[in-house]
């Protein structure tokens, strides 16, 4: 059951950054161990943001970076008290639309391992070996609309 509808807005870097920052520190840098020269790249001001709001709270974000008619997902995080409620449903759902209406059909994501089964429910399939990032067990997913209509479950 979803307890929560958040609202989603997808903005740039430089309308994003303060409340995706906030939410990355905690959970990638303080809870995972993230050094924090890694968590935050080069790729952050080209990709379009995901935030997830309660009221004024920010509690989650996400991001996606296009190029060559593809998306790549990542950084996404929620605040550890509103996880497993459908958050993270929310914020893939509103970055795969915004990818679609820009013309993407294929999106990838490098997703940490604990989270392959969440990715899996919406129809992104495990592509190549395990490695690490940031001392991180992960694999790279795929999501190809062109083969893989599972999406309509979350869309």
């Amino acid at each position: 059951m979803n307890l929560y509808t958040p609202k989603i807005t997808i903005q740039l870097w430089d309308s994003a950054k303060y409340r995706a920052f906030e939410i990355r520190t905690s959970v990638f840098i303080q809870e995972q161990n993230v050094p924090e020269n890694m968590e935050f790249d080069v790729y952050d001001e080209s990709a379009w943001h995901a935030l997830a709001h309660l009221g004024n709270k920010c509690i989650g974000t996400a991001r996606l970076n296009i190029a060559n008619q593809s998306g790549k997902i990542g950084r996404m995080a929620v605040l550890s008290q509103y996880r497993r409620v459908g958050i993270g449903r929310h914020l893939i759902g509103s970055l795969i639309k915004f990818g679609q209406s820009h013309g993407i059909n294929k999106f990838t994501l490098n997703a940490q391992v604990s989270a392959i089964q969440f990715y899996e429910k919406y129809g992104f399939e495990v592509n190549g070996n395990v490695f690490q990032d940031a001392g991180i067990a992960h694999q790279k997913m795929i999501l190809n609309f062109k083969t893989n209509l599972k999406h309509n479950e979350f869309l």
